[in-house]
């Protein structure tokens, strides 16, 4: 029964070390141990065999209501993920319109009101915040670090366990993302180093950097990412 426990309520297996805080607390920066809260999130009841314990809905939570939760979970992290490597988005942004779907726990032939859950985004300043909404109940955030997507191969290799744990897969433009190259070149004209499939003017803070260093940072990478070419003619 421990072993299916593990498997159904705690699949990635998230522990938290006794006087330490958990992801509705503190941002954390230890991508696999935030995902495996996430999932837990998921779980509506305090009752680790059964997701219906402590709800009241139109109808009972099922093992297969979570997994849906799961997977719109997974996708929303996927989502926020590669927007914040191809730069799409950035710390500061805020809220941030995903377009994500709702697990709906209805029943039509009683005509009780549907209860609706869904997971929403937003970039902070210094951390990302994914939170979990429910109807007629209060929100619950988690915080996941920007260090915490540094190292890509690590990003892979969770969300490859966690889409296992509900039969589902990695989307392929993040396997993509994940082995990519970050190329840059240092300018000519300015000295600072810019991407190489940035085109625009070296004046833009935003894509001024100093080192190797300092771009990996910022851009949510490892050094290791990074491979200098010579500036484009």
């Amino acid at each position: 029964m421990k072993k299916q426990t593990k498997q159904v309520f705690n699949p990635l297996g998230f522990y938290c070390a006794p006087n330490s805080a958990t992801p509705d607390y503190i941002v954390y920066d230890d991508f696999r141990m935030f995902v495996a809260y996430g999932l837990m999130c998921c779980w509506p009841s305090h009752d680790l065999n059964h997701p219906d314990a402590d709800c009241n809905m139109a109808r009972p939570v099922t093992r297969d209501d979570v997994k849906e939760l799961r997977g719109y979970f997974l996708d929303l992290l996927e989502t926020s993920i590669i927007a914040l490597w191809k730069r799409d988005h950035g710390p500061g942004d805020g809220d941030v319109d995903a377009d994500t779907n709702s697990l709906i726990i209805g029943n039509e032939e009683l005509n009780q009101e549907e209860t609706f859950i869904d997971w929403r985004v937003c970039f902070q300043d210094d951390s990302i915040m994914y939170t979990m909404g429910c109807t007629g109940c209060d929100d619950e955030a988690i915080w996941l670090g920007y260090k915490g997507i540094q190292n890509r191969e690590n990003v892979l290799r969770v969300l490859t366990d966690a889409n296992q744990s509900i039969d589902s897969e990695v989307w392929p433009v993040l396997v993509e993302e994940a082995s990519r190259k970050i190329k840059f070149y240092e300018c000519g004209i300015c000295g600072s180093l810019h991407r190489a499939d940035w085109n625009g003017d070296c004046r833009e803070d935003d894509e001024r950097f100093a080192d190797p260093e300092e771009m990996a940072e910022r851009l949510m990478i490892q050094e290791s990412d990074l491979e200098e070419v010579e500036q484009p003619s």
